[in-house]
């Protein structure tokens, strides 16, 4: 997770569907640290985490991402709905919102991610 974060700050990536790929709260932590440490996407516009085991504390650290000075600059649209039975507590996803909200990032709870065109319906895999 932290070398695709670190790998990322130097693509040329406008779309990145890390959906149902496993990612929990260790790997969002390794993610945004990559991000931190090396760099943001400067072209990434859609972040799509829906599916995942990630709860509160992978998702505070998303939030820090967004609220930081690495903060993907044309990021325009996060889609973060952890996998059932994990939910975010009132509290983080309130944050959630108010970060976007002042990014200027729609934050969406559920697929599709991104435009309805992109849609996949091959199974994904894991990644770790």
């Amino acid at each position: 997770a932290a070398a695709l974060g670190a790998a990322l700050g130097s693509s040329t990536l406008a779309e990145l569907d890390l959906g149902e790929c496993m990612v929990r709260d260790v790997g969002m932590r390794l993610f945004v640290k990559g991000i931190q440490v090396h760099g943001s996407p400067l072209s990434l516009s859609v972040l799509c985490l829906d599916g995942n085991p990630m709860g509160d504390s992978g998702t505070v650290e998303l939030v820090s991402l967004l609220e930081g000075p690495r903060r993907p600059p044309s990021l325009t649209t996060l889609c973060v709905k952890p996998a059932p039975p994990r939910a975010l507590s009132a509290e983080v996803e309130a944050a959630l919102r108010v970060v976007c909200d002042l990014a200027r990032v729609e934050l969406c709870f559920g697929p599709p991610c991104g435009p309805p065109s992109r849609v996949q319906e091959e199974p994904r895999h894991s990644f770790g």
